[in-house]
Formats: structure tokens, C-alpha cells, sequence
């Protein structure tokens, strides 16, 4: 074995490269974990030595706690990548530990010679017939007199071989792991808070999150998004059921302990199809260790999806983390009340963000964090557009530098080029960049779906929706934004279907009964779409409201109670602008339409065209202002939105 440029030569094709931090094979990089990696370059540097398990563990994982079967597991790993012959080089001697030796040696014999004479084994076989051992044994070739030259001799035999036949019984009685067959779906369940303390929700919600957004890089693997699995949120649902329900062949649920500074994590992979455990593993570690048990516990369980995961993959799987326990909670943190704003709002979640890039400078997810809040704000009309356009920009830079591989941060790209700079040719770069990292971001599709149809790229747009909602397929805004297409495309049936999808789903969703009434209007359906209207009134007003406004329809007509409702919406916007709100042109050019006023509704609507928000650029295609339509002023406003491309 030599040592050449930080390389060890092994043997047959197998070489260590310390500069790499990999094991090759024929110079190419073989997948290891991590902690495989450094079991055999610690073993590999004590080369012939007999190395404990215990100084295994204080090498490899710096005296940190780890599961019992975590050196076995690492070695295990080892054997299965040198095959058979390696064997011979990585050597486990029973109850004292492993050793690795540049020549190869057999395996160590159960029985050694006593003085100048050898007992030998007896030949056990066993075969299994209809799940029963049924034993024969038989002797050596060697000769008689050489086995029973004492009584002792001729016990000690018998004893032996009884000893060797119950081990060979036992090892047949354990259970049989089941056999792992090519994955290529996965559902991510919400890990169960087994705590009894709900102010760590985020840390399920978090941990969650960070497994399906990281298992979705994987190559050749489909994972079912947040708000899919999310529905089962208290995982006591048969996983053969939920598999059936999402189409997907595996299920990953688990649950986690926190008590004090320490945390129990336990995971389990099943056969969607059969019910059975593929794998399962438990992880007990501090809460200042959290960071690196988000990694360790990604890694495994893509090993177990992906035999065949390259080093690059791996790599890809763990950028983009913090070695900072506490930065990594912060931004969980902010994660869990981004996707529950009604629980302390949006404010929250970039409280949070901030303060896990104060405490990890180097953190890209909180920059994309920080992006995701100020653009997506900024877009929706929630924050004033132009600083927080700046902000998100600024944050998205930020963290493309620090890790330019997730489509995410390049969704938050493409909403800064597009709505800010009003660049379609460099949002449509970032989409596609986007999805040639992770082509099962069901985020990245559905907002390059809503931008296409802008540019009456239409079957591509209901191509890249459709495969959202195959992502997410129990998602309530991405079966709105599908009904929304639809509306915009003047394919009204379609788009009443898919908003009685999403009040399956929701049968209170504000949004969507809003949505479907303005869909019947367009329909020449009144009554259903006064119907919807008055279900948005009595949810949000009260039945009194809901009663007046159909009141109104029957006694006086649509015209009549479409002002009533603008009216309304205009009392909410002056109360919001009252208690210091920003209020974006577009509501009240909404607003002014419904009463019917159009000398406001145009000034309001030039207002609108102003503001760098996603409004302006839908105006030519929502049927909303087909009121409008026909006046020379609308064409003009429409022309006045200016998009590279």
C-alpha cells in the first residue's frame, strides 16, 4: 500500500483520496457517508491495528452520543461497496473491534488449535423447507482417529457442534429485512411532536419541511410537497392508504421527543404497497446538535431511496445548511409562521429569518428566507413594491452567492425580475434554471404556469400547472391558482370543476367561493354567482350581510348588488389605510369597477399600472375588467406595462 499526493492505494481499484475527503474506485468517486468515510480513513491510518468500537466512536464522531449500532452500520456500509474479496481486508474480530490490514488474511476461526492439534468444525447445512430448519451434519475428511482420540475430545465435538446448530436456528428465526425496491415517489408525513409541549410545532413543521425540501433534489425521486402530506397532519393514518391517496410507493413518518437540551428523533420508511417497514432508525442527540442531525438523517434516508447516490448528489443534499444549531431553529422558526400566517402573521416569519443570519452570516435558506417574504409581499400587494422589491432582490443575491443549487431561491428570483424589472427573458431563464435543478418543485411550476398565460403561452401553462398539482395534489391555493388559469383563458366549465375540487378540500375557503361566484357571473349564472358571494358575506360579515346583499340582487338586480359590494370593499380599504397600511391601486381600481364608476376606476387603474406588483401585467387577460375592455383608455394602460421579451 502506498501513499502518493494524499492518496492511498487499497487494493483492487480501491483508493482513498484525503484531498477529496472520498473513497474512489477506479478513480471514480464511490457514495459513502460521511461517517463511513471517516471509519475507514481512521482505520485505514491505523493500518494492522486492532481498533475498539469505543475508539471508533470518540474518532469519528468526537465523543458525541450515537445510536449502538452506529460503527456496525458504517462497516457494514464499507463491505457492501468492496464486495466479497474485501472481506479479507476489513475485518471484524467478535467483541474486540475491526481492523484493517494491507495484506489479507482469512476470516478468524471459531476454534484455534490447542497445542499441536486441531479440532475441526463440523460442516453445518441448513435448508429452509416450508420455514423449517431441518439439519444435517457431517464430518471432515480428515481421519477418525484424529476426532476421537479421547472422550473428552468426542464430547467437546457434540457440545460444540449443538452450540453451532442452536446459533444457525436462531440466526434463521430473526426476522428477514424487507427488500427495497426501486422508490421513485415518496411522501414526507409531518413528524409527530410526542413533547407534550405545542411551542414546539415549529420543530415538527421545520424538520418536516427540511426533509421533503431536500429529498426532493434527489435524482429520479418524486416528493409529495408540504401541503399534500401536511393533511395528515396527526400521522395515524394506515400509510398503505395515504400511498394509494397520493400515488406514491413509499411512506416517511416518524415522531420526535424533546426534553430539555435533548432531542429523540425516530423515522420510519414503509412500503406503500405492502404496509411493511423498509427501514427505520432512531437518532438521540442534544438540541445544540440539531443542525447536524437535519444532515444526518437526510443522508440516510437518501442512501436508502437512491443505492446508487453519487458523492455530488450527497453534496447537494446538505448545502446550504448551518453548522449553527441555533440559527437553524431561527429560521425553522420562521418557516413555521411564513406557512401559518394566521398564527402571529408574515411579520413573524422575517423576524426569524433576520435573526438566523445574524447568528449564521454565511446561512443562504435565510437570505432565501428574507427573499421570499419581501418578494412575495411585494407582489401580492401586502408591502409597498419598490423597497421591498430592493430588499428581496438584495436578499436573493445574497443567497445565489452563498448557494446558487435550489430552485426556490431562483422562484424568488424570477418574481424580482419579472414584476420589479419587468424582465420576462431573464424570469424565464430563472424558471427553467429552477427546474433543471428540481423538477418536482411544485412552487417554481405553478409560478411559471400564471406568467406564461401572460404571453398566451397557454398549453405550456396548463403543462407546468398540471404537473403542480400532481406535486400538490391536496393543496387548496395551487387548485385555486388552476381554477384562476383557467378563468383568465375564458374556460369557464374547467374552471367551475377545479373550484369544486378545491372546496372538497375546503369547503370554507374564502377565495374560492369569491373566485367561482365571479366565474358564474362570467357564466350568465346571477343567482349561483350571488350565492357564492353571500357564502364569502356570511363568513366573514355575518348571515345579516349575506341576507342584505341578496336582498338587494332580488329587488334591484346584479348591477345593484355588485355596487353594494364595492362599497363594502371600499370601507375595508380606508380602514386599513387609517390604521396605517399599505393599500395597493389595484384594490381600489377593483373596487370602483364593481360600483361602476369608471372615470375612478381608470385613475386608480393607471395608479395600479405604476406599482411593480403582479396586478398590472395580468390586467390584458382578467376578465374581471372586461367592463372596461372596450374603452380606448384600457388598451392604452395595458400597452403602458412595458415587458422585456
Amino acid at each position: 500500500m502506498a501513499l502518493v499526493d494524499d492518496k492511498v492505494t487499497l487494493f483492487n481499484g480501491f483508493t482513498l483520496d484525503r484531498v477529496r475527503g472520498c473513497l474512489l474506485h477506479s478513480g471514480q468517486p464511490v457514495h459513502l457517508r460521511p461517517q463511513s468515510y471517516r471509519v475507514l480513513e481512521f482505520l485505514v491510518d491505523n493500518t494492522g491495528r486492532l481498533i475498539s468500537k469505543d475508539a471508533l466512536v470518540e474518532a469519528v464522531w468526537s465523543g458525541r452520543a450515537v445510536t449502538d449500532g452506529a460503527v456496525g452500520k458504517c462497516i457494514e456500509e464499507l463491505r457492501g461497496v468492496f464486495g466479497e474479496e474485501g472481506r479479507q481486508y476489513l475485518q471484524n474480530v467478535r467483541g474486540r473491534g475491526y481492523i484493517f490490514d494491507r495484506e489479507p488474511r482469512p476470516e478468524p476461526h471459531i476454534f484455534r488449535e490447542s497445542h499441536t492439534e486441531q479440532i475441526d468444525v463440523v460442516r453445518v447445512i441448513v435448508e429452509e423447507t416450508n420455514g423449517d430448519a431441518v439439519t444435517a451434519v457431517r464430518h471432515s475428511d480428515r481421519p477418525a482417529s484424529n476426532l476421537t482420540r479421547s472422550g473428552f475430545k468426542s464430547t467437546t465435538l457434540v457440545v460444540t457442534s449443538a452450540v453451532v446448530l442452536v446459533a444457525i436456528v436462531a440466526y434463521l428465526s430473526l426476522p428477514k429485512p424487507q427488500p427495497v425496491r426501486n422508490i421513485t415517489s415518496i411522501a414526507v408525513l409531518r413528524l409527530k411532536n410526542e413533547s407534550g409541549n405545542g411551542e414546539v410545532d415549529y420543530l415538527s413543521d421545520g424538520l418536516t419541511e427540511t426533509l421533503i425540501n431536500s429529498l426532493s433534489r434527489l435524482p429520479g425521486v418524486a416528493v409529495k410537497s408540504r401541503s399534500s402530506v401536511f393533511q395528515f397532519k396527526d400521522n395515524d393514518v394506515d400509510a398503505r392508504s395515504i400511498a394509494s391517496k397520493l400515488s406514491v410507493q413509499a411512506v416517511l413518518s416518524g415522531r420526535f421527543v424533546q426534553r430539555d437540551d435533548d432531542v429523540t428523533l425516530y423515522v420510519s420508511l414503509v412500503d406503500g404497497e405492502t404496509g411493511n417497514q423498509i427501514w427505520g432508525q432512531q437518532y438521540d442527540r442534544k438540541l445544540n446538535q440539531l443542525a447536524l442531525l437535519q444532515r444526518e438523517t437526510i443522508t440516510d434516508i437518501a442512501s436508502r431511496l437512491a443505492s446508487n447516490l453519487r458523492q455530488t448528489d450527497q453534496a447537494r443534499l446538505s448545502r446550504s445548511s448551518t453548522e449553527n444549531s441555533e440559527a437553524y431553529l431561527a429560521y425553522l422558526k420562521g418557516r413555521y409562521y411564513w406557512s401559518n400566517p394566521g398564527r402571529g402573521g408574515y411579520q413573524k416569519s422575517i423576524e426569524f429569518f433576520q435573526k438566523a443570519i445574524d447568528l449564521d452570516p454565511t446561512y443562504a435558506l435565510g437570505y432565501a428566507g428574507l427573499a421570499h417574504y419581501y418578494g412575495f409581499a411585494a407582489a401580492i400587494g401586502m408591502l409597498p413594491p419598490d423597497e421591498n422589491w430592493q430588499r428581496s432582490e438584495s436578499a436573493v443575491n445574497k443567497a445565489l452567492q452563498l448557494d446558487d443549487s435550489r430552485a426556490e431561491t431562483y422562484n424568488a428570483l424570477s418574481g424580482v425580475q419579472f414584476y420589479y424589472h419587468r424582465d420576462w427573458n431573464a424570469a424565464e431563464r430563472s424558471f427553467r434554471r429552477g427546474l433543471e435543478l428540481n423538477d418536482a418543485s411544485a412552487e417554481v411550476h405553478r409560478h411559471y404556469a400564471k406568467c406564461l398565460v401572460l404571453f398566451g403561452r397557454n398549453d405550456e401553462a396548463l403543462a407546468h400547472m398540471k404537473r403542480a398539482l400532481e406535486l400538490e395534489p391536496l393543496s387548496v391555493s395551487y387548485s385555486v391558482d388552476a381554477a384562476r388559469i383557467f378563468f383568465w383563458l375564458g374556460q369557464y366549465p374547467q374552471a367551475v370543476e377545479q373550484i369544486n375540487n378545491t372546496l372538497d378540500l375546503s369547503q370554507n375557503s374564502l377565495v374560492a367561493h369569491d373566485l367561482l361566484g365571479d366565474i358564474y357571473e362570467k357564466m350568465g349564472n346571477e343567482k349561483a354567482a350571488i350565492d357564492e358571494w353571500s357564502k364569502v358575506f356570511s363568513l366573514t360579515r355575518g348571515e345579516d350581510f349575506a341576507a342584505k346583499l341578496k336582498n338587494t340582487y332580488e329587488h334591484s338586480g346584479l348591477a345593484s348588488a355588485q355596487r353594494l359590494r364595492g362599497e363594502e370593499q371600499l370601507r375595508e380599504l380606508e380602514e386599513q389605510v387609517k390604521r396605517g397600511q399599505y393599500v395597493a391601486a389595484n384594490e381600489y381600481a377593483t373596487a370602483y369597477t364593481r360600483i361602476g364608476d369608471k372615470e375612478k376606476a381608470f385613475t386608480w387603474l393607471e395608479k395600479a399600472t405604476q406599482e411593480h406588483n403582479r396586478f398590472a401585467v395580468e390586467f390584458k387577460i382578467n376578465p374581471f375588467y372586461d367592463s372596461l375592455r372596450n374603452d380606448p383608455r384600457f388598451q392604452k394602460l395595458v400597452e403602458s406595462v412595458k415587458v422585456v421579451q
